[in-house]
């Protein structure tokens, strides 16, 4: 059965990565965010979730949350910040669940990008996969969201182990970018013929740290994904419950992925950090650094978290102000500049977003840098649409799973006083179980509006979804 595109309104994007490459006179392929495996350039996930999201479906049956998460949507809302570039979408491993009247995940992409502006919309290269990249095919150096050891040999706008290097936890530690007081649990190797006594005298030895370490605090592995890893730690039971419960398994597992050939990249050391508690402002903020070190200020939204593990780590969706956006770009400025020029002295260009605090008594801190395009840069993009065209001054980014099928959703927003007000910025359906998976950025004059646009979304879903 063929779906036809809802008939909602084109969309005309600003700060898109096509404008902001080649004010640099870059000429750039967009790899989206991949997690395939691999020996060197490793990364902390939990058992079950992200890692589950790079298998491929198994014949006849249904793909996980992760799976369609990594492999589509993901993929799909980059897709809509990229303008007129071309963009690698791999053959979406999704094709041989049991859902035969489903469309491909692809087509469903192209389905999401007919609402922008023809000329802005990207050039979608096909792939099977990353470790079977077509050289000939791609004639232009690749923009890397995550480095994978399958990149190694293709041209790139930044070398895998600089971009790896600038996503750790580490890096910001110890960079002259504000941010809390910092503490690096360093994690050596050096097995002896006893490899799994060298494992379990480090994992001890990380624990016995952790767990002296004074409180309140968050734990960091330096590579992490999606807040993976990532602990906030503000009791006694609290810090027991993990050195107890969390660390020794995740510790062994990680471990386990040190070799010497990655050694020097430290991927495996552990990050601490004050827990800054006295916060009166919390702000996701998105940039572009250019090859001479100047940045473009994309967005600057307030980030909003869900429980994982006992902790708010959980990314949730990010909501934005827009008529705030001047002001905060002179507020964060002194900031903004530290991290551009930060990233600028490592030889990166690109996108960049930072997790800023901001206490009580003003100072501002960096506590988390994401050297890479992240899920809130398309609030940014959105600006225009929203605020210019349709004097809409706020916006949230949400993900949503629904019992409803596109064209059913896109009629019950069209009927409604939301018209307009619902941007579809990724979309994944499964058609024979009658469920679907959605980012959605809800406009609306004031909070309240965009809250009421929610409420009769809900009325539709299962529950929130989550990534980065």
């Amino acid at each position: 059965m063929t779906q036809r595109a809802p008939d909602l309104p084109q969309i005309t994007l600003e700060n898109t990565f096509a404008e902001l490459y080649q004010a640099n006179g870059k000429e750039v392929i967009v790899l989206p965010p991949t997690l395939a495996h691999g020996s060197k350039y490793v990364y902390q996930i939990e058992q079950g979730s992200w890692e589950e999201g790079t298998e491929c479906v198994a014949k006849n049956s249904y793909p996980s949350h992760a799976q369609i998460k990594l492999q589509a949507l993901i993929p799909q809302q980059m897709s809509f910040s990229v303008g007129s570039l071309r963009m690698i979408m791999f053959n979406s491993v999704l094709e041989d669940c049991n859902d035969v009247d489903s469309m491909s995940a692809n087509a469903q992409a192209q389905m999401t990008l007919e609402h922008v502006k023809l000329e802005q919309r990207p050039q979608l290269i096909l792939q099977p996969d990353p470790e079977h990249l077509d050289r000939k095919a791609l004639n232009c150096p690749l923009a890397v969201c995550t480095p994978i050891d399958a990149l190694d040999g293709h041209r790139l706008t930044i070398p895998l182990d600089v971009s790896y290097e600038l996503l750790t936890k580490e890096t910001l530690a110890r960079s002259t970018i504000p941010g809390p007081a910092s503490r690096i649990i360093s994690v050596k190797y050096a097995p002896s013929k006893n490899y799994d006594g060298w494992i379990n005298s480090e994992v001890n030895r990380s624990i016995l740290e952790v767990s002296r370490h004074p409180l309140p605090f968050v734990l960091k592995f330096t590579q992490t994904i999606s807040g993976h890893g990532v602990h906030i730690i503000r009791t006694a039971s609290e810090r027991d419950r993990l050195c107890q419960n969390i660390l020794p398994s995740a510790l062994h597992n990680h471990l386990r992925q040190l070799t010497p050939e990655n050694a020097y990249l430290k991927p495996c050391n552990l990050v601490m950090t004050d827990l800054i508690t006295d916060i009166s402002a919390n702000y996701s903020l998105t940039i572009f650094v250019h090859c001479d070190g100047h940045w473009t200020f994309n967005a600057c939204g307030t980030q909003h978290l869900k429980n994982r593990n006992g902790s708010d780590t959980e990314y949730a969706g990010t909501s934005i102000n827009y008529r705030s956006q001047d002001r905060l770009k002179r507020e964060l400025k002194s900031t903004i500049k530290d991290i551009a020029s930060f990233v600028h002295d490592r030889c990166y260009y690109g996108p960049v977003g930072a997790d800023v605090l901001i206490d009580r008594s003003g100072k501002q801190q960096v506590v988390d840098l994401s050297v890479r395009w992240t899920s809130s840069w398309i609030l940014g993009t959105l600006g225009n649409y929203f605020l210019n065209e349709r004097r809409l001054g706020c916006a949230r980014l949400v993900m949503k799973e629904l019992t409803v099928g596109r064209d059913d959703f896109a009629k019950m927003v069209e009927e409604g006083v939301y018209a307009e007000r619902v941007v579809i910025v990724a979309w994944f359906e499964l058609r024979r179980t009658r469920k679907s998976w959605a980012h959605l950025v809800v406009g609306g004059e004031g909070w309240e509006e965009v809250e009421g646009c929610l409420e009769k979304i809900d009325m539709v879903c299962v529950e929130d979804m989550n990534d980065e």
